[in-house]
């Protein structure tokens, strides 16, 4: 199979996050890459699909390629970035190893994003740490309105794994975001899955005294509706 390298430095491919991207690069060729980050959150690129060896470097927000924040090598590569900011563009390039069975390679490369609070949503820590929804163990049923945001807080009484259902929710019509909050600062730990009408998020390795943060923001017009928060 025919292999070339894409982009330049000066004009790198431009990835849709939203869409598997089929690469390519030439024997001991460089292709070049870049993406917007469409909100706040935590980013991760993931080329697979290599036949051989090649090696992908990270250069954050660096447009002219010089330096290089995290590299792989093999034949799966990735990179990760903590709290991108909304609007940023990434660079990236991935590189092939020639070798003596080298015709290049071709590669699947995939974005994904989970969606943090925006840098003024930061502002919402005293709603979340005055006036959150405390869940309970087991089964919480709570009246939600149109054009309101809600906030939830789970504390882990000890060790484990904690798995969260919600019921009664509208997928086209409600967002639901979700994270941890330490000392202050906002991380990801993963995001909710649509699995038979239900909204679930499965968590591993919780530790005692763990707060679960996540909100629910739902649009204005919406009629008053009951859902269901089960924490299990």
């Amino acid at each position: 199979v025919s292999t070339y390298s894409e982009g330049t430095v000066s004009d790198p491919v431009r990835l849709d996050i939203e869409e598997v991207w089929e690469g390519s690069v030439e024997p001991a060729g460089v292709s070049y890459y870049s993406f917007e980050v469409p909100e706040r959150g935590d980013v991760e690129c993931s080329v697979t699909g290599l036949t051989g060896l090649a090696e992908l470097y990270n250069y954050g927000n660096d447009y002219s390629y010089n330096n290089w924040i995290s590299g792989s090598e093999g034949d799966e590569l990735d990179f990760q970035i903590s709290a991108a900011e909304k609007g940023e563009i990434i660079y990236f390039s991935v590189n092939d190893i020639k070798d003596n069975y080298s015709n290049g390679e071709r590669f699947y490369i995939d974005i994904t994003i989970n969606p943090l609070l925006d840098s003024s949503g930061v502002i919402m820590m005293n709603n979340y740490r005055n006036n959150p929804e405390i869940l309970k163990d087991g089964k919480n049923r709570i009246k939600v309105s149109g054009n309101d945001i809600r906030y939830f807080l789970y504390r882990k009484k000890d060790n484990g794994n904690i798995s969260i259902h919600i019921e009664n929710c509208d997928s086209d019509s409600e967002i639901f975001s979700f994270l941890t909050a330490e000392n202050s600062i906002y991380s990801s730990l993963g995001e909710f899955e649509q699995v038979d009408g239900k909204k679930i998020i499965n968590l591993e390795g919780i530790e005692a005294g763990g707060e679960i943060y996540f909100y629910l923001m739902r649009k204005e017009g919406l009629r008053n509706k009951k859902i269901t928060v089960t924490v299990e």
